[in-house]
Formats: C-alpha cells, structure tokens, sequence
C-alpha cells in the first residue's frame, strides 16, 4: 500500500506550483523570443549578404568587360610596338650600314687629302722659284 500513497495538494503548495510554473514559463517564453531574435537577425544578415553578392557580381562582369577592352588596347598596343620596333631596328642597321660607307668614304678622304697635302708640299719649292722669277721680272 505504501505506492498507492495519495499525495494531497494544500493550497500553499498549490500556489507556489503555479507561481514556480509561471517563472519557468516566462523564461521559456523569454529564452525562445530570444532564439528568435538571433534567428531573424541572421536571416537579415544573409538577405543582406545577398544582396552584396549580387551587386559584387555584377560589379566584377562589368570590371571584366573593361579588363577585356584594356587586354584588346593593349594587345594592339604590343602589336604596334612590334612593328615599331622592327621598324627601328632596320633603320638601326640602314643606319650601321650608312656609318660604315661613311667611315669608308672619311678614310678615302684622308688618304687623298695627305696625298694632296703631299703635292703641296712638293710643289712649295717649286711655288716660291716661281714667284721669285716672277718679283725678277
């Protein structure tokens, strides 16, 4: 008989039951409005979120289409250059070529200007019986 025992409720007990489960109701209610607060706010931040992805997409196609306008420009660019400097580099050796005649050309000038130098030379004898026959005549 002892578990077939009646439990009496008095009214005091009662009481603090009740004012006991209305404590822990209330923080329940406070523990799962707090729950969902964190949970609204993350799902806030996640729309947030993606709205900033979104605009970073289409930000970065954008950027891209100037990066492939800047890529063509510049590919045509060294394109260029390439020309140019091929361009530069037989002028560079008409150039070279050019020197070289010259250098030719300078040596056949000195060569004939010391034989020439030379002539005058020899002739100066010559030069001066000729005015000292002339300051005679």
């Amino acid at each position: 008989d002892e578990e077939r025992r009646e439990v009496l409720v008095t009214p005091r007990s009662y009481l603090e039951l009740a004012t006991q489960y209305g404590k822990m109701l209330k923080r329940s209610v406070s523990h799962l409005e707090a729950a969902q607060k964190r949970l609204q706010t993350g799902l806030d931040r996640m729309a947030n979120v993606g709205e900033q992805v979104q605009e970073l997409r289409e930000q970065l196609e954008m950027e891209q289409l100037v990066a492939e306008q800047k890529k063509a420009e510049t590919d045509d660019l060294l394109a260029a250059v390439g020309k140019e400097s091929g361009f530069a580099e037989e002028q560079a050796s008409l150039a070279l070529e050019e020197k070289e005649k010259l250098k030719a050309e300078r040596a056949q000038v000195a060569a004939c200007q010391e034989q020439c130098a030379a002539d005058v030379r020899a002739s100066e004898p010559a030069m001066k019986e000729a005015e000292s026959a002339l300051s005679r005549l």
